[in-house]
């Protein structure tokens, strides 16, 4: 039933691994990676709405958000951004580019 709902699916964790860049694979540990180490924050910059109150998720604040639905949410799309930004930039052997969701590069992280 899912992939008649859903035919396009990331797996977060198959990303993770096939880039090689990361020992820990549990969320958390993906997350604090992604938004601490240079060797990513430096490729993507993800700005939170600070002025309309969306503080919940940036700085200190985050930590008291730990393992609530949303905000694992927001770390898996955290990571996934950083990983296929990572992996476009390890410039992956395609004809097509990795944004197309046809493309061999796109098809070996589905589920």
């Amino acid at each position: 039933m899912w992939s008649k709902n859903f035919p396009q699916t990331f797996d977060n964790k198959r990303l993770c691994c096939k880039s090689g860049e990361f020992q820990k694979k549990s969320l958390g540990d993906l997350f604090t990676r992604c938004s601490n180490d240079p060797y990513f924050t430096k490729n993507l910059k993800i700005e939170y709405d600070l002025e309309n109150g969306f503080k919940n998720y940036h700085g200190q604040e985050a930590l008291s958000h730990y393992h609530e639905a949303a905000y694992d949410a927001h770390m898996t799309a955290y990571v996934f951004a950083h990983i296929v930004k990572l992996r476009m930039l390890q410039g992956a052997q395609s004809d097509q580019t990795p944004c197309d969701l046809n493309s061999t590069f796109a098809k070996q992280y589905m589920n």
